[in-house]
């Protein structure tokens, strides 16, 4: 019986085991305190620098998308950064050792939910070895949460928890599960507004709600975020049009850009970076309109959809950053266990490889991201290697196996639910 004969069939799912459950939270804990007991002191990324920053205004009662330059999204995670700078200072501790338990505690729920998502799919045992190497042992987990400390790893955890709402819709559960993975991917925009490309994966099964749901599924899709930016917006009307809603992340240093960068081609990446959101646009309508048509997807569908659609934005889009990736890290193995395809999942598998090897190399040697490495061994020669490879033509070139083992990525997954979504739309 295939993946898909499995979801659609509710009695042959095996309960979540408590013995697994205690095992992956047991393993994940231990292997991040492990790292933090290796990791030496004041290693981590340039971004935490940022973040002290911003405390230091809440603490003189500044307005931080005034006085600085570092936030630029909607006010979640100033929230956050703000509750843990009045909790550091109780507990007279570091921040960043108050955001690295935010941000672990986070992640323990995305653990938590991948595994029971997983089930759906596979027995439990396969479903703790998939967790276990994809998340709780995986080192670019490890590397995000607590050397990088951004604030990724929330978005991960709300997309992750739109896609166990809308399995339970689409398998035949009431509109409350849709209305709630709407409320979870608008919490996802609250805190960064890349989630919004997901609205093609919630549009199945929309005509079969009533318009009250649809209205309401839209308010809060959009309503927490356009909340939050109005009322930033009113203390500071210029940053925040300058620094959130006109906001742009960095090109040149990953992909298309950073290939165009290295070839010296400063036209080509305007260009792009003026074609890349109106042709995104038209693809996210494109692929809403044939949901629209479907009452109900597959199996495999579902998960795919959210995979492609969250990895499409950093590997094809002008800007980058490495934390990206946990906005579909763990629809990784959700994918390799829902899809039977075995170009997705040896495309999966070689993704992963890759990208557990550049992001080691990155996290050991790149000074923005805090080095580990070159401060475990301070030498000349490594420290002047870390120079060569951190400037941004450096990372460009450590980066282009990562890139295109994302371009296989993005082609098995929407090859695979491309050809699925046409032939069930009737088109």
């Amino acid at each position: 019986m295939g993946t898909g004969s499995l979801y659609d069939s509710p009695s042959r799912r095996e309960a979540l085991a408590p013995t697994h459950i205690f095992l992956l939270l047991a393993i994940f804990v231990a292997a991040r305190l492990l790292f933090l007991y290796w990791l030496p002191e004041g290693t981590y990324s340039a971004d935490v620098d940022n973040w002290i920053g911003v405390n230091s205004v809440f603490a003189s009662g500044g307005n931080p998308y005034n006085a600085t330059g570092y936030l630029n999204w909607p006010p979640f995670w100033m929230q956050i950064i703000f509750a843990a700078g009045r909790v550091a200072s109780a507990l007279h501790v570091q921040l960043v050792n108050v955001l690295r338990c935010v941000l672990v505690t986070v992640e323990s729920g995305i653990l938590l939910l991948t595994y029971a998502v997983l089930c759906r799919y596979c027995s439990p045992k396969r479903s703790f070895w998939l967790t276990l190497g994809a998340i709780a042992l995986n080192p670019i987990s490890i590397l995000l949460t607590c050397q990088h400390c951004n604030f990724d790893v929330f978005v991960g955890f709300f997309v992750l928890l739109a896609l166990h709402f809308s399995l339970r819709f689409n398998q035949g559960g009431s509109q409350i599960d849709w209305l709630w993975a709407c409320a979870c991917v608008g919490l996802g925009v609250l805190t960064k507004t890349v989630p919004l490309v997901l609205i093609p994966a919630m549009a199945f099964g929309v005509r079969r709600l009533n318009w009250s749901s649809r209205i309401l599924g839209a308010l809060l899709l959009l309503g927490p975020v356009s909340l939050g930016i109005s009322i930033i917006y009113v203390l500071g009307p210029q940053s925040v049009s300058e620094k959130v809603i006109l906001y742009r992340s960095c090109s040149g240093w990953f992909g298309i850009t950073g290939l165009l960068s290295n070839a010296h081609k400063p036209d080509a990446i305007e260009a792009y970076t003026r074609f890349f959101p109106k042709g995104l646009m038209a693809f996210l309508l494109l692929w809403t309109i044939l949901a629209l048509r479907r009452s109900r997807p597959k199996g495999e569908e579902l998960p795919l959809y959210f995979l492609g659609l969250l990895a499409a934005v950093p590997a094809l889009g002008p800007g980058y950053g490495p934390q990206y990736i946990y906005w579909f890290l763990a629809f990784l193995p959700i994918v390799f266990a829902a899809t039977s395809a075995r170009s997705v999942r040896a495309a999966i598998v070689l993704y992963f490889v890759v990208a557990i090897g550049t992001y080691i190399t990155e996290y050991a040697m790149f000074q923005s991201h805090g080095s580990f490495w070159v401060r475990l061994h301070p030498t000349p020669e490594l420290s002047a290697l870390s120079g060569k490879w951190s400037t941004q033509s450096g990372q460009v070139r450590i980066r282009l196996p990562l890139f295109y083992s994302w371009i296989l990525l993005l082609l098995a997954v929407f090859g695979r639910a491309g050809k699925s979504l046409i032939r069930n739309s009737g088109c």
